[in-house]
């Protein structure tokens, strides 16, 4: 690996940069072009206010993570546990080490920045099973049905079925990454935190 793939702020794969096509959650063409996928247009976006390009992530303990996570994984967290190694499901919900609430930091497709929390994901328990939400994978893509979760998050049913605008957002004055990177770049240089940030987010 090279020093560059390894950031505090991270890219929304599926949902933003790439697109797998298919015809619905349990239908996704993971094997399009050699299993590489294609590239996204934002046009292809129902609602780029509502989608999630970049977000703060963890790798376990760490104060750092990876150039980019997987939103059909990242969205579907062990709610009651941390990660202790690398762990794709975890890489955003684990922030909240750092952002109480969790109230987490993300860009959006448009280019404004708001927050969001626990009403974002599908939510798995190991201490507490019956508040688990998906045991499954067509649960977990029935619950992000119910919802409303796939214009935030993958996009998966934009091939055939877009979704109703995504809603719960904490939104901020700002019409840009500039304010969210700035801020970021802020928090970790005024804290006793690795000071490193996203400087690149093309894969």
């Amino acid at each position: 690996y090279t020093w560059e793939w390894v950031t505090t702020l991270s890219l929304n794969t599926d949902g933003y940069s790439r697109n797998w096509g298919g015809t619905g959650c349990t239908a996704i063409d993971w094997n399009a072009n050699g299993g590489m996928g294609s590239p996204r247009s934002q046009t292809a976006i129902e609602d780029v206010a509502a989608r999630l390009v970049v977000s703060p992530m963890r790798y376990a303990n760490l104060n750092i993570g990876w150039m980019r996570f997987y939103a059909i994984d990242a969205s579907w967290p062990t709610i009651d546990r941390y990660a202790t190694g690398w762990d794709w499901y975890q890489l955003i919900w684990d922030t909240r080490r750092e952002y109480a609430g969790p109230r987490i930091p993300g860009g959006m497709a448009d280019g404004h920045v708001a927050k969001f929390g626990r009403e974002k994901f599908v939510g798995y328990y190991v201490d507490t099973p019956s508040q688990t939400e998906a045991n499954t994978y067509n649960e977990y893509c029935a619950k992000m049905d119910q919802k409303k979760l796939w214009p935030f998050w993958a996009g998966t049913r934009e091939v055939s079925e877009p979704q109703a605008p995504a809603t719960g957002l904490d939104t901020k004055d700002s019409t840009c990454f500039e304010t969210f990177f700035t801020a970021l770049r802020e928090s970790y240089l005024t804290s006793s935190r690795f000071p490193h940030i996203l400087l690149s987010l093309i894969e």
